[in-house]
């Protein structure tokens, strides 16, 4: 079975170069297809429509991504949004991440790799490459103390399921690395959730990026 994608684009032949190339590939098929982000909304509102993945232009004109993703919030649909966009600034990943995005891309991005990035999303819930990571830490970091982690109650171990979280590894993956099971890492991550009022992966990194919990300047082993 395919994951279902629903594809927001309004340029015509980028819309139907991208419907193509996914229903052509082996695990996706574009679903659902707009020209325009008021004809996604009338869809969430008259229709109900079900989706595993939202690809969406990030100017959209009518309607753009942050009142998709308000809408979305307010229905209570978690399903991971890529934007792609023809004036890609990196400069911008904490305010994509800040807003729910899972993944904020080019639209000059090679189609092959585009296809595992999917997967990554799909698989782990978000995607940032290196540069976005450097781009963030300088969008979010703040004078917050050493002490925060003492606030927060953060122990040693929760910092390491966070940087790992940071690094894209899944809880399986995790799990391994540190020599737990992967439900301990789930548990981990509930508990992450309620100490910090984050409900996502991203989420919680961001908020540790911005508290200097963790830095990813250094690789940890």
């Amino acid at each position: 079975m395919k994951y279902k994608i629903t594809l927001v684009e309004g340029d015509t032949l980028i819309r139907e170069l991208l419907t193509e190339f996914l229903n052509a590939s082996t695990d996706f098929e574009v679903a659902y297809s707009f020209a325009s982000g008021w004809s996604l909304s009338e869809s969430f509102r008259t229709q109900g429509i079900k989706m595993d993945l939202i690809i969406m232009d990030f100017q959209l004109g009518d309607q753009g991504i942050e009142c998709i993703v308000e809408q979305m919030k307010l229905k209570g649909r978690h399903i991971p949004i890529i934007v792609l966009t023809a004036e890609y600034n990196p400069a911008l990943i904490g305010y994509m991440l800040k807003l729910g995005v899972s993944c904020y891309l080019p639209k000059c991005i090679k189609l092959t790799e585009f296809l595992l990035l999917l997967h990554e999303v799909l698989a782990k819930g978000h995607y940032l490459d290196k540069e976005q990571f450097t781009y963030l830490k300088e969008a979010v970091y703040d004078n917050a103390s050493a002490s925060t982690r003492k606030q927060f109650s953060i122990s040693k171990r929760e910092v390491d399921i966070l940087y790992l979280l940071a690094q894209q590894y899944t809880a399986k993956e995790i799990g391994q690395r540190l020599f737990i099971s992967s439900k301990t890492v789930e548990n981990y991550k509930s508990t992450l959730f309620v100490k910090t009022g984050t409900k996502t992966v991203v989420g919680l990194v961001l908020w540790a990026i911005q508290r200097r919990i963790i830095s990813l300047d250094l690789p940890r082993d």
